[in-house]
């Protein structure tokens, strides 16, 4: 089950970068002209304040069921075709990342829950602590993508934020679907064996003894 979680969380990465390939642009620029821009200004503090991508990327896989990671995969090996112009400018106005799981937000809502909603409550929180620690006339720039604009305008009142569950995994046990998967594989290689490979070894080594029994009757 870990190991399917982790080859999704693997083929979203890899989707991602093939859509920022064909935008011709390195993810995250706006972020890197923002460090730079800060590293200009004396005094200047400069914080990260999102919830790391592989704890959301878990945490998104989290919610989806057996099947539909199976979907998922499905999708990103073998669904992707290179971008038209409309759907670059589109892409263009959204994180990379995102805009992948817009798409299937319809089909899998988790998904956007945990990519969008929760990382709009995290970013409300960062700004909120990174507020807290400055003097009272400092001026605080956050730099978010386009698509959390909104969300933290939004959640900005919100109170007792639990950044605790938002950074927790979940202990996932394997669904009844995929133990059952799972346990007919390992049946039909253990039948497999018993059918094909065990009669085969004992005919072989049974006319191995009689081959050398018979040898030796016949030089007597």
């Amino acid at each position: 089950h870990g190991f399917l979680q982790t080859f999704i969380y693997t083929l979203l990465l890899s989707a991602s970068a093939r859509v920022t390939k064909d935008l011709e642009i390195a993810p995250g620029g706006e972020f890197r002209n923002a460090f730079n821009e800060a590293l200009k200004i004396p005094g200047c503090v400069i914080m990260l304040g999102d919830r790391p991508i592989d704890i959301t990327l878990r945490r998104a896989i989290a919610t989806l069921t057996t099947w539909q990671k199976i979907k998922i995969t499905f999708h990103c090996l073998f669904n992707y075709e290179k971008l038209k112009e409309e759907e670059l400018e589109r892409y263009k106005q959204k994180d990379v990342l995102e805009q992948l799981v817009d798409e299937f937000s319809a089909e899998f809502p988790g998904l956007s829950r945990v990519m969008v909603d929760e990382r709009d409550m995290f970013l409300v929180d960062s700004l909120r602590n990174a507020a807290k620690t400055t003097p009272p006339d400092s001026t605080i720039v956050g730099v978010v993508g386009i698509g959390h604009v909104a969300g933290i305008r939004d959640k900005w009142q919100t109170e007792n934020i639990n950044v605790e569950e938002l950074i927790r995994i979940p202990v996932q046990k394997p669904s009844k679907t995929f133990t059952i998967i799972k346990y007919t594989f390992y049946g039909a290689i253990a039948y497999s064996i018993y059918r094909y490979v065990i009669p085969t070894t004992v005919k072989n080594f049974t006319t191995n003894i009689v081959q050398q029994l018979s040898n030796q009757i016949l030089m007597k």
